[in-house]
């Protein structure tokens, strides 16, 4: 991982990063994200409950995770973000991968059906349907049409 990748989610500069309480700690903590990643196989605001982030499986296996800086990593950074993984598992069996982006980085960008689900899931049962349409059909029409559009429809969503 890039250095500053590793100093800000991995326990660089910022502190260790081997505990997390709360979803403040949890989001930049890349231990806790990789944790629960393999134990639930995705990554949404529910991995991000108080209850959740302090369940003994998520903190048990955080305890298990290191990250270490590469400085290769670190000089690749701006026209890629790459990143290393390898897993050892109980038995033996090594799984490991490298990526050099993500999907959504501004080489490889979302397409619009991925934000669109995205953004339908984050929006379920917080947002009236029909009005969760309207704003995603104006936002998928950001660069032509006036802002004023959309942040009146946004003015339009109520607090929870």
């Amino acid at each position: 991982m890039a250095q500053g990748a590793y100093d800000v989610l991995a326990g660089g500069t910022y502190g260790p990063k081997k505990e997390c309480r709360i979803k403040e700690q949890a989001d930049h903590n890349l231990m806790y994200l990789l944790s629960v990643a393999l134990l639930d196989g995705e990554i949404w605001p529910e991995q991000f409950t108080e209850e959740r982030i302090n369940r003994s499986d998520v903190q048990d296996l955080m305890k298990k995770v290191t990250a270490s800086p590469n400085d290769a990593f670190s000089r690749r950074v701006g026209p890629e973000m790459p990143a290393s993984i390898k897993i050892e598992l109980d038995n033996g069996k090594t799984i490991q991968g490298e990526k050099s982006v993500f999907d959504g980085f501004h080489s490889t960008p979302m397409s619009w059906d991925h934000v669109r689900g995205k953004f339908d899931r984050l929006a379920d049962g917080k947002l009236d349907k029909a009005l969760g349409r309207e704003i995603s059909v104006l936002a998928s029409e950001m660069d032509t049409v006036p802002v004023k559009q959309l942040t009146a429809l946004l003015g339009r969503v109520s607090a929870p």
